[in-house]
């Protein structure tokens, strides 16, 4: 986990503002005990289609490429499986797939 310094810790020698990655020890502090110190700092793990940012346990949409189904999509790992599109919202998905699905099949085609 990284941290943020919002308050000077005494004999910590670092400025406000400093980022401090816990996980890497260079300090040896538990930062996550001292929360009138320290402020975790959540790192982004991707964009969605619709430009929102998601981060470490944010829950967004996702749809398959082909725009099939739309299944709750849990960013908690940051892991996607397959080939997905990731949207903020069910609305901003069912948007993306009502402009983007194809409408008529090869046979209505062939026949106009």
């Amino acid at each position: 986990m990284k941290y943020r310094v919002i308050k000077l810790y005494p004999g910590h020698g670092g400025k406000i503002g400093d980022i401090i990655d816990n996980e890497k020890k260079i300090i040896y502090l538990n930062c996550k005990n001292w929360p009138e110190y320290f402020e975790e700092v959540k790192e982004k793990l991707f964009t969605t289609e619709d430009g929102v940012d998601i981060y470490k346990g944010d829950k967004c949409w996702a749809i398959n490429k082909n725009g099939l189904d739309i299944p709750h999509f849990d960013c908690y790992n940051g892991i996607s499986y397959g080939e997905l599109i990731y949207f903020s919202t069910k609305e901003a998905a069912e948007k993306y797939i009502d402009e983007n699905k194809p409408m008529y099949s090869k046979k209505q085609i062939k026949n106009t």
